[in-house]
């Protein structure tokens, strides 16, 4: 791995703009995610300024852990831009086995509640909101934050080489970062159905293995702008579902 030389200061500073980034976009997300669920009906469990804090204090925990264990992992904010093409190919490609999956395997077996309910909050939150609490929130939190500890906990506790040690961190944060969303998805009423909790569980780790493996290879913002684009692109292709619907 590459271990980058970096004072103090520079990781304070690094460390704040990221908090910062991604608290703004807690902010802006957070009511909108809450009403997009009130909309649909969904019994609310806390207000907004208490998910809001939630979001804010994970999302600064996972700045605090990327900046600080940044000497270690080795792992960049903004890879060489001579591979930004590469990157892009392996988003496109990503994204379109996702939706392989859930318009393929998934949606025709889910629940028809669940698909109507998902839907409709996805539709409902807004796209400045998906791609804000995506590309920015949650890869702060799970890439930024999660796979770097991960990959740090690797590397000095069990000593493995590079390639073993990015399987490990990519499929670790990628199983939680599935996990978190069965979870939220438990409490808006879904993922009881075997189906529900299949499509949640495989497509979020298929999701957090492409975005994770960006992270790896070509650096924070290419995640970021990988998982902001599934959402931009898949919006007016369900859209283009509803009215047909």
């Amino acid at each position: 791995m590459h271990l980058p030389k970096r004072g103090d200061r520079t990781i304070l500073i690094e460390f704040i703009l990221i908090a910062l980034l991604a608290s703004l976009a807690v902010l802006y997300t957070a009511p909108r995610l809450l009403g997009a669920l009130r909309d649909a009906g969904v019994p609310l469990m806390m207000p907004a300024s208490a998910a809001a804090l939630e979001g804010i204090v994970f999302s600064t925990v996972g700045a605090g852990l990327g900046s600080s264990l940044r000497a270690i992992t080795g792992f960049e904010i903004l890879g060489p831009a001579r591979s930004m093409g590469t990157a892009v190919i392996i988003g496109i490609l990503g994204f379109l086995a996702h939706l392989a999956l859930y318009y393929g395997v998934f949606r025709p077996r889910m629940p028809e509640r669940s698909v109507v309910l998902s839907e409709r909050v996805r539709r409902s939150m807004g796209l400045p909101a998906r791609l804000l609490q995506g590309g920015i929130v949650e890869e702060v939190q799970f890439r930024w934050g999660l796979m770097s500890l991960l990959a740090a906990v690797g590397q000095y506790f069990f000593s493995i080489h590079s390639r073993e040690l990015m399987i490990f961190a990519i499929g670790g944060s990628a199983l939680v970062f599935a996990l978190f969303h069965l979870l939220g998805a438990r409490q808006i009423g879904m993922g009881s159905d075997r189906w529900d909790a299949a499509l949640i569980g495989v497509t979020n780790t298929w999701g957090g293995i492409v975005f994770g493996w960006l992270f790896w290879k070509y650096g924070l913002v290419a995640a970021m702008a990988c998982h902001a684009f599934f959402h931009a692109a898949w919006l007016p292709i369900e859209k283009k579902g509803q009215r047909r619907g």
